[in-house]
C-alpha cells in the first residue's frame, strides 16, 4: 500500500510543482479559504499546512509563516481600513469590553470581557483579562488561536439624509461603525499574584478619570484574595490586528455632509466627527 501511494504522490507532486501551481498561487488558494471559511484562523491554517506537507515541502515554510503572522480574516474595503497603530490601540482603550470568540468542541464560544491593554514592545501588544472559574470556556482556551472584538461607536443611517435621494431615489440605509479585531495566541493563567495584578491594572485603567478613584486596595486583603479563587486570568499577544472605519467614506462629498449634519443634529456627535475626519469635510469647508 505504501509503495502504491509513493507512486500515486510522485507524479501528483511534479504536476504540482509546476505552471499554474506555484508555491504563490497555492498558497494565496489556502490563505483564501482560511479567510472565506475560518473566520477564527484556527482549524482552516491547521490543515492548510498539512496539505503543504502532502505537495509542496517548500510551501510549508511560507504557509507556516502566514500562520505565525495570523490571517486577517474581517472584510475592510480599502476605504474603510484603519492600520494607525494609535489608532486602533485608542478605541481598544476607550471600549475595553470586548467579544472573545474561539472553536470549541460543539462550535464557536463567545463571551464578553473587559480586557487591559499592554504595550510592550511587541508588534501589536498584548491583551489581559479573567473569566469566572465557572464559565467553562476558559478550559478550551490554552494554546487556542482566539479573536477579541471591539466594538466602538455604531449609528443607523437613514437614506433621507443623502442630498444624492432627491436626484434619482437610488438610495438604502446603512449602519456606520468603527470595530477593531484582534487576533493572538491565548495562554490560561492560574496564579493568584497574576490574578491580583491584573484586575489592578484593569481598576486603575476604569477608574482613572474619577475625582475619587476607588483602589483594590481599599477593600479587606481577605476579601480580594477570596475573590480570586473564583477567577482564571487569560493573556493573548496579538498577533494581527485590524480596524475598520466604516463612516460614510464611499458617499459623495454633498451626501457625507448630509450624514454628518443630521447626525449632529440628534447629539450624535462621536460619529458626526468621524463622518467629518475622514470624509474630509473639515478640510473641504476650510
Amino acid at each position: 500500500m505504501n509503495q502504491i501511494g509513493r507512486q500515486i504522490r510522485r507524479p501528483t507532486r511534479k504536476f504540482l510543482s509546476s505552471g499554474p501551481f506555484s508555491s504563490i498561487f497555492l498558497l494565496s488558494i489556502f490563505l483564501t479559504v482560511a479567510d472565506n471559511l475560518c473566520c477564527y484562523a484556527t482549524l482552516i491554517p491547521q490543515g492548510a499546512l498539512a496539505l503543504t506537507r502532502f505537495f509542496r515541502p517548500d510551501l510549508l515554510l511560507l504557509a507556516k509563516i502566514a500562520h505565525r503572522q495570523g490571517f486577517k480574516a474581517m472584510y475592510t474595503p480599502t476605504s474603510f481600513k484603519e492600520e494607525r497603530l494609535e489608532v486602533l490601540h485608542r478605541l481598544m482603550r476607550s471600549n475595553p469590553l470586548g467579544l472573545l470568540v474561539s472553536n470549541g468542541e460543539n462550535g464557536p464560544l463567545a463571551t464578553a470581557l473587559p480586557f487591559h491593554l499592554i504595550v510592550d514592545g511587541s508588534s501589536f501588544g498584548t491583551l489581559q483579562c479573567h473569566l469566572a472559574r465557572a464559565n467553562p470556556h476558559w478550559q478550551a482556551l490554552d494554546k487556542q488561536n482566539v479573536l477579541i472584538v471591539f466594538q466602538g461607536p455604531d449609528e443607523y443611517i437613514s437614506p433621507k439624509w443623502y442630498p444624492s435621494k432627491e436626484e434619482d431615489g437610488k438610495v438604502v440605509p446603512t449602519w456606520n461603525y468603527a470595530m477593531v479585531q484582534a487576533r493572538g495566541l491565548a495562554q490560561v493563567i492560574d496564579d493568584a499574584t497574576w490574578l491580583k495584578r491584573q484586575i489592578t491594572s484593569l481598576t486603575n485603567q476604569q477608574e482613572a478619570t474619577a475625582v475619587n478613584p476607588w483602589k483594590v486596595s481599599d477593600a479587606p486583603g481577605d476579601y480580594i484574595d477570596a475573590q480570586l479563587k473564583g477567577i482564571i486570568g487569560l493573556e493573548i499577544k496579538i498577533t494581527a490586528l485590524e480596524g475598520k472605519w466604516k463612516v460614510s467614506q464611499n458617499r459623495s462629498l454633498k451626501d457625507r455632509s448630509g450624514v454628518a449634519e443630521n447626525l449632529s443634529a440628534q447629539g450624535k456627535d462621536e460619529m458626526a466627527q468621524l463622518v467629518r475626519d475622514y470624509g474630509g469635510l473639515d478640510s473641504a469647508n476650510s
